[in-house]
């Protein structure tokens, strides 16, 4: 059998359509499905046959179809960047609807009656699974689909993805993803898996540990999702489109952490480091502050490159990964478009263009911040490591004379 599971996350879940848009793309289906929360939402309308509605009403959502509430509420809910005035005025209102019961969430209700048919389910080839907390004995509760009581798969769905108390079968439930925003078990309980696929979140919540003795997928998204609770349709879109180009990434080894290369050629960056001139390398240095380089190929290896994994946050890592991450970072700063299979060849050209007669070189206030900063006194700031990033990946991608 093959096995998906779905981590909860509010409206992170989003990224769950695009990744399981991709793997349906390549011919990937699916026989056991379990999720908590969002994941509960999204693997129910999966298991009866819905996901191109599931979608729709992703790209279509608006705050009233979740939740019932004032327009100042909707408003809040659909911000992307909170001000701190209106961070802390959404604080505000948010404490003042909480005490005085939550959040009205009969849209919700209403709007997974009129999508999730039960019968379908349970008639269906598909097996289903989620996860609540028993509030009675604070415990979880991780159903599959023959174990929650007939006539009421969408209260417990809702009780999966309840932050606040909910009322199901005359008990007190809460969020599954308290106790397991990842129901791995759960999936295992149903039977022997060929291969299993994991749509993370990286949402708060328990998880368990996913080292098994099965053949597995884990789909992770590249960079932040956002808030769980916006419901903001750019962001929405968004997150679609990453979990879409990150699960090809997956499936099709694609390399990169941002972008998705193809045919990057073996020992590419190792022949770009060791293919610098002396020349180069000093220049480089001087670039740099530092002035006093009488071995360059020394002063590449011993004291550049571990400079780099520093300025990069990267540990121990070989050539093509301090290479790729150089040229994302770069290329990210520079508005070069990610949602696409690119291949490596274009990506350095596109790159290229960017510093066509431009070599920046880095301010002595910044040699003095950078100097500092690898005799670990002080943090680089976002805005100075793009400026060292780009002076480096303009010397690099100018000087391969070797």
């Amino acid at each position: 059998m093959i096995g998906l599971v779905l981590e909860g996350g509010g409206t992170r879940g989003a990224y769950q359509i695009g990744a399981i848009q991709a793997l349906l793309e390549q011919g990937i289906s699916f026989d056991v499905i379990t999720g908590t929360s969002i994941g509960a939402i999204n693997g129910a309308m999966l298991a009866v046959g819905q996901f191109d509605l599931l979608k729709d009403l992703y790209m279509n959502i608006e705050p009233r179809q979740v939740i019932e509430a004032s327009e100042v509420i909707y408003n809040y809910l659909s911000i992307q960047d909170f001000s701190p005035k209106q961070l802390a005025d959404y604080g505000r209102v948010l404490t003042d609807t909480l005490r005085s019961g939550g959040f009205d969430i009969t849209p919700l209700r209403k709007l997974l009656e009129e999508n999730i048919n039960e019968q379908a389910l349970r008639q269906g080839k598909v097996e289903f699974g989620l996860v609540t907390v028993d509030l009675q004995d604070y415990k979880a509760r991780e159903l599959l689909l023959p174990e929650i009581p007939e006539g009421e798969l969408v209260e417990y769905i809702i009780a999966s993805a309840y932050l606040p108390v909910f009322k199901a079968d005359k008990r007190l439930f809460l969020d599954g993803g308290f106790a397991n925003n990842l129901p791995l078990d759960l999936l295992l309980r149903a039977g022997e898996m060929e291969h299993v696929y994991i749509i993370r979140t990286m949402a708060m919540g328990r998880h368990q540990s996913l080292e098994r003795d099965v053949p597995m997928t884990v789909i992770s998204p590249s960079v932040s999702l956002g808030p769980g609770l916006l419901i903001n349709k750019e962001r929405i879109h968004e997150n679609i489109r990453m979990g879409y180009f990150d699960t090809l990434r997956q499936v099709k080894g694609l390399k990169g952490q941002r972008y998705y290369l193809n045919h990057v050629p073996e020992d590419y960056f190792f022949q770009l480091f060791t293919g610098l001139s002396d020349d180069r390398i000093i220049q480089l240095a001087h670039s740099l502050g530092e002035n006093d380089v009488t071995h360059p190929k020394r002063y590449l290896f011993e004291i550049f490159i571990p400079a780099l994994e520093k300025i990069l946050d990267l540990r121990h890592k070989g050539y093509e990964e301090i290479g790729l991450e150089l040229f994302e970072r770069y290329a990210i700063e520079q508005g070069i478009e990610r949602y696409r299979i690119l291949d490596f060849q274009d990506f350095e050209k596109e790159i290229k263009r960017t510093l066509t007669g431009h070599e920046p070189e880095v301010h002595i206030g910044l040699i003095e911040r950078l100097n500092l900063f690898l005799a670990k006194t002080v943090r680089l700031n976002w805005s100075d490591s793009l400026e060292i990033i780009g002076t480096i990946t303009s010397q690099l991608l100018g000087g391969n004379d070797g």
